[in-house]
């Protein structure tokens, strides 16, 4: 696998829009915490690590939000940072994605975190994704 991240994004909104319930992710550190992050800002229900006994390794359950309309909540998704070319931005550049509908989600020297959470604490990084 090249870019875990593009992987993770892709299983999302793959099941997503089949109306699953639920999506297994292998695990992976960065994988984890933007799950957490997402799961923070309401984007999905809940993340769990799961550990079967079939599988040698961990795995992340991630629990998928509907509308009451049976609608999923995760619109769009996508990476902005690939391995080939990475997105750097400072804090003077961090704007409030589609005017705070959406976010864009950053890995910056305080952990990964959400542009508002970087206005906040004022540190800019490297942008991995933007999710509505």
């Amino acid at each position: 696998m090249q870019d875990p991240i593009s992987d993770l994004i892709i299983r999302i909104k793959n099941a997503s829009t089949a109306g699953k319930k639920s999506v297994v992710i292998p695990y992976s550190k960065i994988k984890e915490e933007i799950c957490l992050n997402l799961q923070k800002n309401g984007f999905i229900e809940s993340t769990t690590i799961t550990n079967s006994e079939n599988i040698a390794k961990k795995s992340l359950e991630v629990l998928l939000k509907y509308t009451n309309k049976k609608k999923p909540l995760v619109i769009e998704m996508k990476v902005t940072s690939t391995p080939g070319l990475r997105q750097y931005k400072s804090v003077k550049n961090i704007k409030p994605y589609k005017n705070g509908l959406g976010m864009e989600i950053f890995t910056t020297s305080k952990g990964i975190i959400a542009d508002y959470e970087c206005l906040e604490q004022n540190v800019g990084g490297l942008s991995l994704l933007k999710i509505m």
